[in-house]
């Protein structure tokens, strides 16, 4: 898929954050997902929504998964350890 779509699918997951619809959110997040599957700040979104959406096992495994591609990164370090 082209990085265009990518981002596309990306941002309208945003959207639906922004408009408070974390289910609608959590589907684009999880087609970007399957596309590309080891891009850490997508996996890290999808655990924000899960978080929302009070499912903490699914985000602390995203957020975990995140880490583990994106070792630097200070504020997944936080997510993963509230």
């Amino acid at each position: 898929a082209s990085d265009v779509y990518k981002r596309q699918l990306y941002k309208t997951g945003l959207l639906y954050i922004k408009l408070e619809n974390a289910n609608q959110a959590l589907a684009y997040y999880n087609l970007v997902i399957e596309i590309e599957k080891n891009n850490p700040t997508f996996i890290e979104g999808r655990g924000d929504i899960y978080s929302l959406l009070n499912e903490k096992a699914n985000a602390l495994k995203d957020y975990e998964l995140a880490l583990k591609l994106n070792p630097d990164n200070l504020s997944l370090k936080n997510k993963k350890d509230k």
